[in-house]
C-alpha cells in the first residue's frame, strides 16, 4: 500500500468531524411499548447509521469491538485516486475532502483471493467496469450525454465522486421486534449517490471462524436507487428479532449499505470474489448500522 498522506488545519477532511460526531452511537438504545401491525406489544430501537469507507471502518479508523472472536475487524472498499500509480492509496481522517475515490480491495482479502482481481483497482466509482454483453464481458461505458441513444451509457450525474459527496450519506433505521419473534425494519436515507444503485446487508458473524456472512437484510431483493436528491427509504419484514440474538447462533453484527460502482447486483450475494470481484471492487460499503457489538473500538 502507499503511504499514508497527512494534512492539518482547515484543510482537514470532514473525515475528522464523523469520526468524532460517531463515535458513540445508540446501538444500546431500547424503548418499549410500541404496536406494530402484528397487534402485539413489541421491543423497539432506534438505530443512527455511521459513514462508513468500508465495514466497520471511517478512513483508517475502526469504529466498533465486536468482542471475541471478531475484535475491531474491518474491510476497506474505497481509496483515493493514485495518479502515479496501479496502487489506490489509503484513507485517513485527514484525507482532502477534493480526492477522487476509487475501487479499493482491503489487503486481507487480497491475501485470501490472492491479489486476483478481474478489473483494475484505482478505477474512479462512476467509471467502474460494468457488464457490457450476454457473456459477462466488462469495460468501462460513457454517460448518456456522450452516447447515441442506441449506445449503451451511464445515467447521470456521471462525474467524479469524492470525498465531499461521499461524506453526505446519512440513515436511520428503525426495529420493532413482536411477541412471535418476527420483526420489521424500516430505514430512511438522504445525502446518498443520486440514481446510485445500492444494495443492504444484514452482515453475521460466524463465532466459529470470526468471519463475516452477509445477507440480504429482509430477503432479495434488497436494493434502492436514491432519488435525485439522495433520498430512499427501505422497509422489509424479518422472520427474527436481531436485538436479541439467541445463544449458540449467529450474531448479527452490522446492518450495511453498499453502493455498487459497476450498476450490478448479485442476488443474494454482496460480491463475487471467485469470478475476481471481491469487496472493494465494486461493492463500497457505505453506511453501517451497528445492532450487536461489544462497544467502541479502543
Amino acid at each position: 500500500m502507499m503511504n499514508k498522506k497527512y494534512l492539518s488545519g482547515t484543510n482537514r477532511a470532514i473525515l475528522v468531524f464523523a469520526a468524532i460526531s460517531f463515535s458513540s452511537t445508540s446501538y444500546a438504545n431500547e424503548s418499549h411499548g410500541s404496536e406494530g401491525e402484528h397487534n402485539q406489544q413489541g421491543q423497539e430501537r432506534v438505530i443512527q447509521g455511521v459513514l462508513g469507507t468500508g465495514a466497520n471502518i471511517l478512513g483508517d479508523q475502526p469504529y466498533w469491538n465486536f468482542g471475541d472472536p471478531w475484535g475491531a475487524l474491518t474491510f476497506s472498499a474505497v481509496g483515493g485516486f493514485n495518479p502515479d500509480g496501479n496502487d489506490p492509496l489509503p484513507l485517513t481522517l485527514d484525507t482532502p475532502l477534493d480526492t477522487v475515490l476509487v475501487s479499493l480491495v482491503d489487503d486481507k482479502i487480497l491475501d485470501e483471493i490472492g491479489y486476483v482481481t478481474a478489473v483494475p483497482q484505482n478505477t474512479p466509482l462512476r467509471q467502474n467496469y460494468t457488464a457490457i454483453d450476454g457473456t459477462g464481458d466488462r469495460d468501462q461505458i460513457p454517460a448518456v450525454t456522450d452516447a447515441k441513444g442506441y449506445e449503451q451509457s451511464k445515467s447521470l450525474p456521471n462525474d467524479a465522486i469524492t470525498v465531499r459527496e461521499w461524506v453526505k450519506a446519512k440513515g436511520e433505521a428503525i426495529f420493532t421486534c413482536y411477541d412471535d419473534g418476527t420483526a420489521r425494519v424500516e430505514m430512511q436515507f438522504n445525502g446518498l449517490l443520486a440514481n446510485g444503485l445500492y444494495s443492504i446487508w444484514a452482515t453475521y458473524g460466524d463465532p466459529n471462524t470470526g468471519g463475516f456472512a452477509p445477507v440480504p437484510l429482509g430477503g432479495t431483493p434488497n436494493i434502492i436507487v436514491p432519488g435525485a436528491e439522495g433520498e430512499a427509504r427501505y422497509e422489509r419484514y424479518l422472520n427474527d428479532c436481531p436485538l436479541t440474538p439467541v445463544e449458540g447462533e449467529k450474531p448479527l453484527l452490522l446492518i450495511e449499505v453498499a453502493y455498487h460502482s459497476d450498476g450490478l447486483v448479485y442476488g443474494a450475494v454482496a460480491d463475487l470474489p471467485g469470478l475476481g470481484y471481491p469487496f472493494g471492487l465494486t461493492t463500497h460499503t457505505q453506511i453501517n448500522f451497528p445492532v450487536n457489538i461489544a462497544g467502541n473500538a479502543d
